[in-house]
């Protein structure tokens, strides 16, 4: 069953990346199909690295090392998509604010573990924002975006009321 469990959670990662190899098409056609793609991928990451210790001691116990962790892959995988996401043309709101769903969950991780795709991603991240052709929901949502990894992925108080008036 664990080996039925690890082929399947392999296949499923290839399977996603083939689709990211597709995402020229995917953009072009369809944009909400390339959000839900993202957000799957996010999904799935977040489940996997709930499951990351788990994996991590029995890694340690067997004293084995099957190769890069398929969070790691995802990982990667989702930085990709956002800087493909910064890179395009940025045709939607939902676009951007499925990316900062992405980037809010993953933007600590990368950081520590992929520090230069991070460095990469900032850079993308700053020259959207800096295109003059966007709306500013969008603008704002990339500004949010670029304080948020400047704290340190935790907005203080000052932030937090300016984008989110009356929360607090």
């Amino acid at each position: 069953q664990q080996e039925d469990r690890k082929t399947f959670q392999e296949s499923l990662i290839n399977t996603c990346q083939e689709i990211y190899h597709d995402r020229e098409r995917i953009l072009r056609q369809d944009i909400a199909k390339w959000n839900s793609y993202i957000s799957f991928l996010n999904h799935m990451y977040g489940k996997l690295k709930r499951r990351q210790l788990q994996y991590v001691e029995r890694q340690q116990q067997q004293g084995s090392n099957d190769g890069i962790a398929p969070r790691f892959v995802l990982l990667s995988l989702l930085a990709e998509c956002c800087t493909t996401t910064l890179t395009s043309s940025l045709q939607s709101l939902a676009e951007v604010e499925a990316m900062f769903g992405v980037l809010t969950n993953i933007g600590r991780d990368l950081e520590a573990e992929m520090p230069g795709r991070m460095s990469l991603l900032v850079t993308c991240l700053r020259e959207a924002f800096l295109n003059y052709r966007l709306s500013p929901q969008v603008s704002k949502i990339l500004l949010q975006l670029i304080e948020l990894e400047a704290a340190g992925w935790t907005l203080p108080a000052q932030a937090v009321m300016y984008y989110y008036p009356g929360s607090l």
